[in-house]
């Protein structure tokens, strides 16, 4: 795996974590959009940002639980910023296959340098190596209140949410949490109003490697090499699967008025608009200012005349 100079794809992910997890809480998808476009990554750095990214934050439960022996007895908690850089290295080490340990280390400490200083990146590079010669963690379910808040640990989620897995699938709900932590495969989202599936799968098999249909979602493809690209020209967007399901369930039709609530950066919103060929009353509403510029760029992009934007709070904001 390739590092970047001054940090790149690590330093991206350290971005969109504390976009995140910050003061402006922004959407892990949304601030990696905008970090790793800035940074112009190349398509395996833009791959391992996303993952050492959106993996240390699915998984910051679990990681703090790790953590927390190497940090037990400190009179003051660490800054949040080098806490988050901690995290991103005990993700590298405990929990991301593919990566040599020196580098996670070394690359780790040089971040905890640029937003720390001397002694918060020695600190870093000691529990580090302290983790990697310790081997990982066992969990033990008699360590914890009860099997809700061990299962929730052992998966980074909510207690409650494994408590409400538990009342809803019994057994079952040990390898239905197992799965929330399955990486998604890749997928884009044909944007019918510019491109059909047919040859948006012939150009992107072209470009990347193996494309298959969805079984779920007739405008979803699924690609195995990796992160693909939007298309500059509005005909397909990086999509997940699960993401693009929504839209199919509610089956928008020619001709309807649609009310769209968080319309975000307007992937659900292009769906919506393809499915009405164009045809119909879209009304995206948005709060938050620079996601609608974002979702104005991307409906113009996507050939939408369609719709009309709204910026405001959906709970009072109400379309003429």
């Amino acid at each position: 795996m390739s590092v970047v100079k001054n940090g790149g794809a690590r330093e991206v992910a350290f971005q969109v974590v504390r976009d995140v997890f910050g003061p402006e809480l922004r959407g892990a998808q949304a601030a990696f959009d905008v970090r790793s476009r800035r940074a112009d990554l190349d398509g395996r750095d833009r791959a391992f940002a996303a993952e050492l990214a959106y993996g240390s934050i699915k998984q910051r439960r679990l990681i703090d639980w790790c953590l927390a022996p190497y940090l037990a007895g400190r009179d003051k908690a660490l800054p949040p910023a080098i806490a988050d850089v901690l995290r991103l290295g005990a993700y590298q080490v405990r929990f991301m296959g593919g990566v040599e340990a020196h580098a996670a280390v070394s690359e780790t400490v040089n971040l905890a340098w640029r937003h720390g200083h001397k002694g918060t990146a020695g600190l870093v590079n000691a529990i580090l190596r302290r983790m990697l010669a310790d081997g990982p963690a066992q969990l033990d379910p008699a360590g914890f209140k009860n099997e809700d808040d061990y299962l929730g640990t052992a998966y980074s989620v909510p207690t409650w949410v494994a408590a409400q897995f538990g009342r809803a699938l019994g057994e079952d709900r040990e390898p239905a949490l197992a799965g929330i932590n399955v990486a998604p495969q890749h997928a884009v989202t044909v944007n019918a109003l510019r491109c059909d599936v047919a040859t948006a799968r012939a150009e992107i098999a072209e470009r990347y490697g193996a494309v298959v249909a969805s079984a779920f979602v007739a405008e979803s493809l699924l690609v195995d090499a990796g992160t693909v690209a939007d298309d500059p020209q509005g005909r397909w967007v990086s999509q997940g699967e699960a993401a693009a399901m929504p839209v199919d369930l509610l089956a928008p039709q020619p001709g309807e008025v649609v009310l769209e609530f968080c319309s975000g950066r307007g992937n659900k919103s292009v769906q919506i608009a393809a499915r009405m060929r164009g045809e119909g009353e879209l009304v995206c509403v948005e709060l938050d200012p620079k996601k609608s510029r974002v979702l104005r760029e991307a409906l113009d992009r996507a050939g939408v005349a369609t719709a009309a934007l709204v910026a405001g709070d959906a709970r009072v904001a109400v379309p003429d």
